[in-house]
């Protein structure tokens, strides 16, 4: 009789302690205040419609799928979208299931992911899409009476603002800020004076075009060598960046598509950095510093958290 492994008798352990296979539980812990439906936002990233679905298969087994990315998988898989490895995730399950630490032998067989969710690939623009980026930083260029409203808005400088159009990674559309990524264009919806976001009742933002799957201005890491600072929103970002905090090319402002979204994959790029989390002080930023310094911890020169009273610890 083959003998099950302790991540095996983890999965079966996770499987009867609630009724959607333990995705319940496991979300408890990696995504509070979420909870797993048949339908529902996906956990793990800035999602304005439902998109993502955990669901009982044809097999029996309970699966879960993001149709916006089309990852797929079973319960490892879904630990690993809060920011771990397959390694990190495994030995979460187990350390929460009792089994202890588990190490893989020629007599202890893995549990493989599935294909898709390994050979994620962050979204390439097209052609046409980068033209559309230009000609949006474009715009902010020369709608000089825009550039100044914004700046005023939020008591930046118009010459931040232009900076960061001829880098290019913000622009303007219909009278709207864009924030260009390396993976697409994403439109602020929500004003940016605090009087009138509290009477809009719309979506905060929308992608024109292209996915989250990068961190913005994330195409600049490589250029930096010594410290990189990371914003929950542009908005932050855009004001570390207008306070001068840019003084010299060995730091770098960057910011998270939002307080969810974070692949495990961007630690690459950050390895060997002085990294500094600037998250909200909230429950969303609290959870986001947990789950992305348990990724980056292993791989960077130091990590830092900054609270908005400006006191790093």
């Amino acid at each position: 009789m083959k003998r099950e492994s302790p991540l095996e008798r983890s999965l079966a352990w996770f499987s009867h302690q609630d009724d959607m296979g333990g995705f319940k539980t496991a979300a408890e812990t990696h995504f509070p205040g979420w909870e797993p439906k048949r339908s529902c936002r996906a956990p793990h990233r800035d999602d304005r419609n439902p998109s993502f679905s955990v669901y009982k298969s044809a097999q029996g087994q309970w699966r879960f799928k993001d149709h916006a990315t089309d990852e797929q998988g079973g319960l490892v898989g879904f630990v690993m979208l809060a920011g771990m490895d397959e390694k990190q995730a495994a030995h979460w399950l187990m350390d929460k299931a009792g089994m202890g630490s588990w190490k893989s032998s020629p007599s202890t067989p893995r549990l493989s992911l599935e294909t898709k969710s390994r050979q994620w690939q962050p979204y390439a623009m097209t052609t046409a899409e980068l033209k559309r980026c230009v000609v949006i930083a474009e715009t902010l260029l020369r709608q000089e009476d825009a550039a100044q409203s914004i700046a005023t808005a939020r008591n930046w400088l118009p010459e931040t603002l232009h900076k960061l159009a001829r880098d290019p990674c913000l622009g303007l559309h219909l009278g709207k800020l864009v924030y260009i990524y390396p993976t697409g264009a994403k439109k602020r919806l929500r004003p940016l004076t605090p009087s009138g976001g509290n009477i809009y009742h719309g979506p905060d933002f929308i992608w024109m075009f292209g996915k989250p799957d990068a961190l913005w201005r994330g195409d600049r890491v490589s250029q930096c060598t010594q410290r990189i600072f990371i914003t929950e929103g542009e908005t932050d970002a855009i004001s570390l960046i207008d306070a001068g905090l840019e003084t010299a090319p060995e730091i770098l402002v960057v910011a998270l598509p939002s307080a969810t979204t974070f692949q495990p994959s961007w630690s690459d790029l950050l390895a060997g950095k002085d990294v500094v989390l600037c998250l909200d002080a909230d429950n969303a930023g609290s959870a986001a510093n947990q789950k992305i310094g348990r990724v980056l911890r292993p791989v960077v020169k130091s990590l830092q958290r900054l609270n908005w009273g400006g006191v790093l610890r």
